[in-house]
């Protein structure tokens, strides 16, 4: 097996790491994934800067709203009253437009930066095929994908098993 190569050439310096957790996975993987699509952007910068992000880190984090009520959880999440459809402001299958655009995995594609994705094989909150979801679609791609399935967690973890991951893939990305 020959050995992992750096995730981009630039300098240090120049990169930026998004990493979140639950909703703040959501939103790095957003951010990571969207980088380019104009109508994400907003006005505040004219586009005079890019706003991506060279590695994101996105632990089990909603990817698909559209098919979050798939898997067995504890949270309705096609409900009105769901932490998802309060986000895009109605059920997630009465507003699919909505939930799509609000979907990390509407906006996969062979440009998205390299991904480490974690994410609790008991996780009772957010379903863990979220992340294989999204996992699968960035690995169609073409995208640097990782995947760690954290055997035995819930909706968070911790401890050298987690940070290990993510220091490995650090040094590879930011070399």
């Amino acid at each position: 097996m020959a050995p992992a190569q750096p995730c981009d050439s630039r300098p240090t310096v120049n990169k930026f790491v998004a990493w979140g957790g639950s909703a703040g996975g959501h939103l790095v993987a957003l951010l990571g994934i969207s980088g380019g699509v104009t109508e994400l952007e907003g006005n505040d910068n004219d586009l005079k800067e890019s706003s991506r992000v060279q590695a994101v880190v996105d632990w089990f984090g909603p990817t698909d709203f559209l098919h979050i009520g798939d898997a067995e959880s504890d949270i309705h999440h096609t409900g009105p009253d769901s932490p998802e459809s309060k986000l895009i402001g109605g059920a997630l299958l009465e507003n699919k437009d909505a939930a799509a655009k609000a979907s990390p995995i509407t906006y996969v594609s062979k440009d998205a930066p390299p991904f480490l994705i974690m994410h609790g094989d008991r996780d009772r909150t957010v379903p863990f095929n979220q992340s294989e979801l999204l996992y699968a679609a960035l690995k169609k791609a073409g995208v640097d994908v990782t995947f760690v399935p954290m055997k035995g967690a819930g909706h968070g973890f911790g401890g050298p098993e987690a940070i290990t991951p993510v220091q490995d893939f650090l040094k590879r990305c930011l070399k």
